[in-house]
């Protein structure tokens, strides 16, 4: 879950219009290209390795301004509790 929240003063709330989780570049890097969850043509899913980096591109409303927006983000396991 992505959680982004402007702060007093902003000018307009700026929210998340578009999360790609670059399953293309980032399968490969963790070796996990071949996982079927991430061969699915509809809604691949990101596999990557514990304690390994990943790129994600995210797409805001609006210009991000580290002055006036807080921006959170929540990474669960599936599966987990």
């Amino acid at each position: 879950m992505l959680c982004v929240a402007a702060t007093e003063g902003a000018d307009e709330v700026v929210y998340v219009k578009v999360v790609d989780l670059l399953v293309a570049e980032n399968g490969p890097l963790h070796h996990t290209e071949q996982f079927d969850v991430m061969e699915r043509e509809k809604e691949p899913q990101l596999v990557v390795r514990r304690g390994q980096m990943f790129t994600i591109s995210i797409t805001l409303s609006r210009a991000y301004s580290a002055d006036k927006d807080a921006v959170s983000f929540i990474f669960t396991v599936y599966g987990e509790q």
